[in-house]
């Protein structure tokens, strides 16, 4: 994997660490252009696709660009939820992670790719289990309520 990363390492800065705010807090261009509705996330989540593909094309294996893709869509996941999604911008530093991902795999394949392994493996975990969650609770819901109509129509 050629370690040419300068430009990732100063696109992550300016998304993620560019300023410093109260008590020494970082933060960059991905929080503040976040509070624009539609138009902030849609151009940070330009430049954390723009990391992602040169991983790809720096020779990142599938499972470490699932890894870094999985940041980008925590960080967009909670961008949809009005006040904490600002706060969790300024906090989820995806790019910064994503760039450190590809350095130490560089460093050292072996690790990175078991450590990105169990990370996947473990997301789609949870997500298999919310979704198994809500389908749950769907049938819940309709059970109650056909229980509901059906004893209401007896009464």
């Amino acid at each position: 994997m050629n370690p040419s990363t300068r430009d990732l390492d100063y696109i992550a800065d300016q998304l993620d660490n560019r300023f410093r705010g109260p008590l020494g807090f970082r933060f960059g261009w991905d929080g503040i252009l976040g509070l624009i509705p539609g138009v902030g996330d849609l151009v940070t989540s330009s430049f954390s696709f723009y990391i992602l593909l040169r991983a790809a094309a720096l020779g990142a294996p599938p499972v470490l660009i699932a890894r870094m893709g999985l940041n980008i869509l925590i960080d967009n996941v909670f961008d949809v939820v009005p006040v904490l999604g600002w706060i969790f911008d300024f906090m989820w530093k995806a790019n910064l992670k994503n760039v450190k991902l590809l350095k130490d795999y560089s460093f050292d394949q072996r690790k990175v790719t078991l450590q990105s392994r169990l990370w996947v493996a473990l997301i789609l975990i949870l997500f298999l289990a919310l979704f198994l969650l809500f389908i749950a609770g769907g049938f819940y819901l309709l059970w109650t309520a056909l229980t509901y109509v059906q004893n209401r129509q007896w009464n």
